[in-house]
């Protein structure tokens, strides 16, 4: 059954390492109770430069969602331009700082671990949520001011500014008007 994720509700957590402040969105747990989730959807502030937080074992998907963009270092022999709406994976474990020539940004981070699941992330601009496979968690988030009116199953309701809605189920129907510019996450378990 569809779960409701309103931003009002998120509060701030310092970063792993100390440099920042994330608000989750959502998490599942994970088979093993060695670690910590199997995979985390945040939404993180980032106002200065510095370092990511390591996550070793993990794999992560980020892509800038508010501001103008932010630039990868050590994942190449030269920096990675991030602009807004473009997803970019990594290893989670790699030393990454982030560099911010042009202002604060917000980033959207999807944090998995590959040995269990596998995640993708995409910006619907305009269009409806595309098909998904059978045992797929899936999420919508609502990256503008614009409502978008959601409807799966029994629950129908407008999506504001960084609201979120988790389908746990692939099979449960789903539809949306309305969307302007939305991150869709989609994780497969196996």
């Amino acid at each position: 059954m569809a779960e409701l994720l309103r931003a009002a509700d998120r509060t701030a957590q310092p970063w792993r390492n100390g440099g920042g402040v994330t608000f989750e969105v959502a998490r599942r747990p994970h088979p093993s109770a060695a670690r910590e989730y199997l995979w985390r959807v945040s939404i993180a502030r980032v106002a200065s430069a510095g370092p990511f937080s390591a996550f070793h074992g993990f794999q992560r998907l980020i892509m800038v969602i508010e501001g103008d963009g932010m630039s990868l270092r050590g994942l190449g022999a030269a920096d990675i331009a991030l602009e807004r709406d473009q997803p970019r994976r990594f290893d989670g474990a790699a030393a990454v700082d982030g560099l911010i020539p042009r202002g604060p940004v917000s980033d959207l981070n999807v944090i998995f671990d590959p040995a269990y699941c596998e995640a993708r992330l995409c910006v619907l601009d305009g269009s409806a949520p595309p098909d998904s496979s059978a045992g797929s968690d899936r999420l919508l988030i609502n990256l503008v001011e614009t409502p978008i009116q959601w409807r799966s199953g029994a629950l129908t309701t407008a999506l504001g500014h960084l609201d979120a809605v988790w389908l746990p189920d692939a099979l449960e129907p789903c539809d949306c008007a309305g969307v302007d510019r939305a991150a869709w996450i989609e994780i497969d378990a196996w």
